[in-house]
């Protein structure tokens, strides 16, 4: 029977969990053999004649508990009971059954005896993220996030019906949901990572867990993470939107000035400077001269308005300083410009 870890055993954790297995079966002659396969399973060939085979799970929970309640707050167990070895089915049979027995572990967590075999019909990985990522594509797309999750919680269940002892075909299964993803935040400009490296990075991730909730939990929550992400992308540019709109609506105000446009959307004076500067490149400042600029260069095609008009209606009250304001954006004077036109 396999006993197996979620961190890694060094030697004396090895020689310990020995000893408690050897303390734990008494007799000797029930174990005709037992040791580590590689780090982390343990194998223990029994002799059927001595045990009763209603007897192996009681053994198995005995052992399990024992391990536990020494080693249980630093490791994690669960053990596989495979079949016995007889003319119709080999030694390396019955081993081989044991290692898929303790493998569902993946699809049900640490801590419990596994007996039954996982089922002859297998998990097809690849059909099933065949038949999961377009709706997970389309559903990011809709921004639906509870369609998503849905669906990560229906390739889950479907994992764990029909559960494949070949976990990286599952784990492959989640990666391509993550790569979907990895996609579509870098359509919404939530990161500049190239797909290339960040595929590498996620298949680290998602080989480094060992269960099939975790796979799932970690998918959900990078969903959650990039949704979280998107809604306050989202909800800065509706904030430095209403900025613009407030600037646009009221540039022909003389007394408009950043105090007084903060205080009309709702914003700190100092907040809503940094964010602007931030998310457009340029100050409130320079914004609020464009669209006063913009405004004067229309008026100055009605060749009957008088410059000092055009700097009134601009919300500027000195018309010297919106000449040298025209110039130093423009290279020209107002009434250079209105030549030229």
């Amino acid at each position: 029977m396999p006993a197996s870890r979620q961190v890694r055993l060094d030697d004396t954790m090895r020689e310990s969990i020995e000893s408690l297995f050897a303390a734990s079966l008494g007799d000797s002659e029930r174990a005709a053999f037992y040791g580590y396969s590689d780090d982390d399973l343990l194998f223990c060939l029994m002799d059927a004649e001595t045990i009763a085979s209603s007897d192996f799970k009681q053994i198995a929970r005995e052992l399990l508990y024992s391990l536990n309640l020494h080693c249980g707050d630093k490791l994690s167990f669960a053990i596989g009971i495979g079949r016995e070895s007889s003319p119709s089915v080999p030694l390396h049979e019955a081993c081989l059954s044991a290692l898929a027995a303790v493998q569902s572990q993946f699809y049900f967590g640490a801590g419990l005896v596994f007996s039954e075999p996982p089922p002859t019909v297998r998990f097809d990985a690849s059909s099933a993220a065949a038949n999961v990522c377009p709706d997970f594509h389309q559903a990011l797309r809709d921004e639906n996030e509870a369609e998503i999750e849905a669906l990560i919680d229906r390739l889950t269940l479907e994992a764990r019906t029909l559960r494949d002892p070949e976990t990286d075909r599952v784990r492959n299964a989640y990666f391509r949901l993550l790569m979907i993803l990895h996609e579509f935040a870098m359509e919404k400009k939530l990161t500049v990572i190239d797909p290339s490296q960040e595929e590498s990075f996620i298949w680290q991730e998602v080989g480094e867990l060992c269960t099939l909730d975790s796979l799932r939990d970690y998918v959900v929550g990078n969903v959650q993470a990039v949704f979280s992400q998107y809604k306050e992308s989202t909800a800065v540019n509706a904030r430095v939107g209403g900025v613009m709109h407030y600037i646009k609506i009221h540039y022909a105000d003389k007394e408009l000035t950043t105090k007084s446009i903060a205080d009309n959307t709702y914003l700190s004076q100092s907040y809503m400077c940094a964010l602007f500067k931030k998310e457009t490149g340029k100050t409130v400042n320079e914004y609020m001269t464009e669209v006063r600029l913009e405004k004067a260069k229309e008026l100055l095609k009605e060749r009957h308005v008088k410059l000092y008009e055009i700097a009134s209606a601009i919300g500027i009250t000195d018309p010297n300083y919106f000449s040298s304001m025209f110039k130093k954006a423009t290279g020209l004077t107002p009434s250079q410009y209105r030549e030229r036109m």
